[in-house]
């Protein structure tokens, strides 16, 4: 102390001198020896014993944090590589876009279709070609074994099939509100039609018909008028009042030899195979009967590849010459499926067209409307290559004579294939490895409870308040824990709608047995799992992504991330509702002045895709046709919602996220002292890392943290010398530590000694009342208290 006005330094119970606080005749463990004079050049160099703790104390929880976010890396990218994998989506997508640009014609004649003349023109001029084509580009015609493939390399199963779907008439076309019963005669009689029914007589109700007609009904081949007989139904007119000429016309085929068989395109058909998975996706052998699936009935002509082109193509002649779309019909499908021997895959097409009570088909891609569905699955997903009970060459399968006792084992080897084999066994280790993961989830749950209980235990709070802190509940309620035990339910659902998906495509019943002679109702419920596997998925991998943010949270730069995110929540969620309020307004205002005349905002959902569009910028072209529907509104509308949504309210947001940002950025650095690049980073860490993982033959951690805690009590430098003596020698003897070891660990803070004299030089120099404060570490302390002497004041 100095002048009486300040105590340098003080330990707990003893002042310590002067010269003990400058690093004179220190105080050290009795073991130490003071007379040692012989140092090597690494035991002589100076070490900050503060920064040299804070290393060793956070290193532990550094390189835990580190490991933890490799693993969980590690994890995510083994499940996306076998779920690509499995999906094959290259494969997939070359097939795709050979079928859906070579075949449909998405984007050319198929979006010509709107009315029944041109669904033929279509499945004439487009889908017969290429579906059944009969030569070669030259014009030389296909024998038999080219005959059958689509683009050449697409092997057409079965053939095509055509299902219509159907509804009925309706009672009455609308009930009015007013004049529903009148007094006739002093009786009381309904007269509920419209007053235009006389002007519009019938009306088409949109319901299918196989949610009226009951099961045994629809299965008669002889009902052949539209509607299947009816005894009753509300609202529907029975089918002797109804029926088109055009079925009785088809009665007369029945005997026909050379139309065999056509005249059942008028009747409906259930086809017999195994149930379709449940509304999960899952399927268990226990639905491998075969059995009629009512669900996928309809009013079916298939055009089958072995009854030749010319068959079919009469086949198609009739379905137009009796009328076999009408004003009963609501839905139309085409599907066909092919098989791709280069990439072992088979792919069905399904085309569906929506028929509109506005006379047309509804518009391309909407709700109901024209839509094409290519989906592609591999029913041999596991070809491993057989290498018990057979043989691998045909050396020495003409080695094998003895027919009688090795007639087993006298068989080729099954060849397979090495990347499903590779891919079974990623997907062996990420079975074990998720289930790995819920164990410790359930384990670390366990162990909460047992150790805390259910409430968590009580502790004092600065202030002395009696608090409770972790328990079963605590932990069941944090976000994490959500997040993680959703993650882990929604792997457990990929894992068994793969092994549905298996178990379907290899059940007996479920083999594609070609050539066949039918459409393969297998392919569809097949893409039904992997549809549910993909929905699954989705959500699976944005929850991982989410968990990303949980393996942030020990580095402290990253972290602001996540507090950014926190801070901002209650600013946000009520700028949703402005937002909203805002979104809906434009899109009632958008779909009531232009929708009667632009698709985009035809419906009330349209409008508002396409607003939340306009406001990311997409869909901004479409001006010049709101103006054309209505000039000054078109101008009203898109300024007002430009200005208010697209400037004002996308500015408000970004400032909130700013300004929580900014928010926490200042938590973080204040933290650290108010210094910014004191905080550690991804950079130093590895840093960090790297010196203590490559810090080989140095002595341990703790042996030298508990040195160091004890030395820092006398001092704040000190040499490697002084903190090996400091160790005591009972685990010098037992560890054989040594000064080099010491001065191996990679926890050591060493001083620059010649930056440690330019800041004696500079803090000399500088006059007392500019002279800076204690520093963090104290390493600086002797210089102080050297200024101190000279000057005879004492320093704050």
């Amino acid at each position: 102390a100095v002048n009486g006005g300040c105590s340098a330094m003080k330990g707990k119970d003893e002042t310590l001198t002067e010269d003990q606080a400058m690093g004179k005749n220190p105080v050290v463990p009795s073991n130490a020896d003071p007379s040692r004079e012989e140092q090597t050049e690494a035991g002589r160099q100076l070490v900050d014993l503060q920064a040299t703790i804070v290393d060793l104390k956070s290193w532990g929880k550094v390189w835990k944090g580190y490991l933890d976010l490799f693993l969980f890396f590690a994890f995510f990218a083994l499940y996306l590589y076998v779920l690509i994998q499995q999906l094959e989506i290259s494969k997939v997508y070359m097939i795709d876009d050979a079928l859906r640009q070579g075949v449909v014609d998405e984007g050319g004649s198929l979006q010509d279709v709107s009315t029944f003349g041109d669904f033929f023109d279509y499945l004439e001029n487009q889908i017969m070609p290429n579906v059944f084509p009969e030569t070669w580009y030259n014009g030389d015609a296909y024998n038999t074994n080219e005959s059958g493939y689509i683009l050449n390399y697409n092997k057409l199963v079965g053939g095509l099939l055509i299902n219509q779907q159907r509804g009925l008439v309706k009672k009455f076309c609308k009930a009015p509100m007013y004049n529903c019963s009148m007094l006739v005669d002093g009786e009381l009689k309904n007269n509920c039609t419209s007053s235009y029914n006389n002007f519009y007589p019938t009306c088409y109700d949109s319901t299918p018909i196989e949610t009226i007609v009951p099961k045994e009904q629809r299965v008669q081949y002889e009902n052949v008028p539209w509607t299947v007989k009816l005894d009753r139904y509300q609202n529907i007119v029975p089918d002797e009042s109804c029926p088109p000429t055009s079925p009785h016309d088809v009665n007369a085929t029945r005997t026909d030899p050379s139309l065999a068989g056509f005249w059942q395109s008028f009747t409906y058909q259930v086809p017999n195979a195994t149930s379709a998975p449940n509304a999960l996706g899952f399927w268990s052998s226990s639905s491998g009967q075969i059995s009629p699936q009512y669900s996928n009935g309809g009013f079916k002509t298939f055009l089958a590849l072995a009854d030749g082109p010319a068959r079919n193509q009469q086949k198609v002649q009739f379905l137009k010459d009796y009328r076999w779309l009408d004003t009963f019909t609501r839905k139309v499908e085409i599907s066909f499926a092919v098989y791709n021997g280069m990439l072992h895959m088979f792919t069905f097409v399904k085309i569906r067209f929506g028929f509109s009570v506005s006379g047309t088909f509804l518009p391309f891609n909407t709700k109901g409307g024209t839509m094409v569905d290519i989906k592609s699955i591999n029913m041999e997903p596991y070809r491993i290559e057989q290498t018990h009970g057979c043989v691998k060459t045909l050396e020495e399968f003409n080695k094998c004579t003895n027919a009688t006792s090795l007639n087993e084992m006298c068989k080729l080897c099954t060849p397979g294939s090495k990347s499903d084999t590779i891919r079974l066994a990623l997907e062996i280790i990420l079975l074990v490895w998720i289930f790995n993961n819920i164990a410790v989830l359930l384990r670390t749950a366990t162990e909460t409870l047992i150790t805390q209980g259910w409430s968590g235990v009580t502790k004092n709070d600065e202030d002395g308040n009696e608090i409770r802190e972790g328990g079963l509940l605590a932990f069941l309620t944090d976000k994490w824990t959500l997040i993680d035990a959703l993650n882990y339910i929604l792997f457990v659902y990929y894992i068994l709608l793969r092994i549905s998906l298996i178990q379907m495509i290899t059940h007996e019943n479920n083999i594609i047995k070609v050539p066949t002679n039918r459409y393969e109702l297998i392919l569809e419920r097949a893409s039904a799992i992997i549809r549910m596997q993909l929905f699954g998925n989705f959500f699976n991998i944005l929850l991982s992504l989410l968990r990303c943010f949980k393996y942030y949270r020990f580095q402290p730069r990253l972290a602001i991330i996540n507090n950014t995110i926190e801070t901002s929540i209650p600013d946000l969620y009520h700028f949703l509702l402005m937002f909203i309020t805002c979104l809906f307004g434009f899109a009632v205002m958008s779909h009531v002045l232009f929708g009667p005349q632009m698709k985009m905002f035809a419906t009330l959902g349209d409008a508002l895709g396409s607003g939340w569009m306009m406001m990311l910028g997409a869909g901004l072209d479409r001006y010049a046709t709101m103006a054309y529907v209505d000039g000054k509104m078109a101008v009203i509308f898109f300024i007002a919602f430009m200005f208010l949504v697209f400037i004002i309210l996308l500015n408000v947001l970004l400032a909130i996220l700013v300004d929580s940002y900014m928010e926490a950025k200042d938590a973080t650095v204040n933290k650290y002292g108010g210094d910014e690049d004191s905080i550690p980073s991804i950079a130093s860490d590895l840093v960090q890392i790297s010196r203590h993982l490559f810090a080989f033959g140095a002595v341990q951690d703790e042996i030298l943290l508990e040195a160091a805690t004890q030395l820092v009590k006398v001092k704040h430098q000190a040499t490697v010398d002084e903190l090996f003596q400091a160790i005591p020698s009972e685990l010098q003897e037992r560890h054989k530590i040594t000064a080099a070891k010491v001065a191996r660990n990679g926890g050591l803070q060493f001083v620059d000694e010649e930056e440690d004299e330019e800041e004696d030089e500079d803090m000399l120099g500088r006059p007392i009342g500019q002279a800076p404060a204690f520093s963090r570490n104290f390493s600086h302390c002797r210089i102080l208290l050297r200024t101190m002497r000279e000057s005879g004041r004492c320093l704050s």
